[in-house]
């Protein structure tokens, strides 16, 4: 049971000072910017989706089209269990980086990444703002620490999908130079974080790192729970399990794109797939506004601007098979988390302390 901290003291109530509406004016103008950026965000990948809906339906690409109608439900149903690992893949290297400070329940950490994945479609950040709301609530974790947890995970993902990325543009082939690139590209990274984080974790160190704050801006409460971010990615195994994690995904998200090809009768070799998949999961990660239309777009237009078969067909096969999927998915995870009781606790409780 979290500890509810008192309420604020009542106090006299004083007239307000003149300078304070612009002020609030300015705040309140700077929200609806905010508000209108996301809008616009939503709108242009909406557009994205079109044009990436529009290139998948022109007169060349019918007859994949045809082949997807009348696939086989063997076929989709691997595919839609491969979506289905990725959103479990996924759940658990969020865990696995928390390690080192906490270990959560296997099955919460996946129907969070479930919920998340569903909601990311949408602008505003929904996705990350139930992600948070959830950890701080059901799991008692300060705000603070949390937005430690999610810098380490970008870590992760930095030090396994740029390695993949970059061999993938190199090459264009999976073969045994590629796995070479890539084991070195990660190996190389996964050491560069651990020993950067424990130089930086370390007492002098932190302390003249803290101390170019104010204490009033950072007070020390605050600054250790940043540091939990540098516990979680000096801890050599931990890293080193969330980067396997996260290569397995690839391999699984390379893999639906390869079946999808099959599905369609275009066949996409390793390189390809593996390329496409990674390129997919950057746009997905890096995307402000929601994610639709902006993977399928971004992941076409490569492919276009590489003179490669085109992968229209077959990129819009896997994002309407995986929405379907984490649809369904999302559904039974907000049940499992009672999203219910977690959205209507009082913020005050999982606040304390941040």
């Amino acid at each position: 049971m979290h500890h509810v901290p008192n309420a604020t003291p009542a106090t006299t109530p004083t007239v307000t000072a003149p300078a304070a509406a612009p002020a609030g004016d300015r705040s309140g103008g700077r929200a609806l910017a905010r508000t209108l950026i996301q809008l616009l965000g939503f709108g242009v990948g909406v557009l994205l989706l079109v044009w990436a809906a529009r290139t998948a339906l022109k007169p060349e690409y019918r007859e994949q089209l045809t082949r997807l109608a009348s696939a086989p439900w063997e076929g989709l149903g691997l595919l839609a269990l491969l979506c289905v690992a990725t959103v479990v893949l996924n759940g658990l290297v969020f865990r696995a980086t928390l390690a080192p400070v906490r270990l959560l329940p296997a099955g919460d950490m996946i129907a969070v990444n479930a919920l998340s994945t569903t909601l990311s479609y949408l602008p505003f950040k929904l996705s990350l703002i139930v992600r948070v709301l959830i950890h701080m609530r059901r799991h008692g974790l300060p705000l603070l620490v949390i937005g430690s947890w999610f810098a380490a995970v970008i870590a992760g993902f930095g030090a396994s999908y740029l390695p993949a990325l970059g061999a993938s543009l190199w090459l264009r082939r999976v073969d045994a130079l590629w796995f070479a690139v890539l084991l070195a590209g990660c190996a190389g990274a996964v050491a560069a974080i651990v020993l950067g984080a424990r130089f930086m974790g370390r007492g002098r160190v932190w302390e003249r790192l803290t101390a170019l704050a104010p204490a009033r801006v950072l007070p020390p409460a605050a600054a250790e729970k940043l540091r939990s971010a540098l516990v979680m990615l000096a801890d050599a195994r931990a890293v080193t399990l969330t980067v396997g994690l996260r290569l397995t995904d690839l391999f699984v998200q390379s893999a639906r794109f390869y079946v999808a090809g099959r599905l369609v009768g275009q066949p996409v070799p390793a390189g390809d797939a593996v390329l496409a998949a990674a390129t997919f999961f950057v746009i997905q990660s890096l995307s402000p506004a929601g994610i639709l239309g902006a993977r399928e777009a971004g992941t076409i237009g490569l492919f276009n601007l590489l003179h490669s078969p085109t992968m229209a067909v077959v990129t819009l096969a896997v994002s309407a098979v995986e929405a379907l999927v984490n649809l369904v998915f999302a559904t039974g995870a907000a049940a499992y988390l009672r999203l219910d009781r977690v959205l209507r606790a009082p913020v005050a409780r999982a606040g304390a302390g941040s």
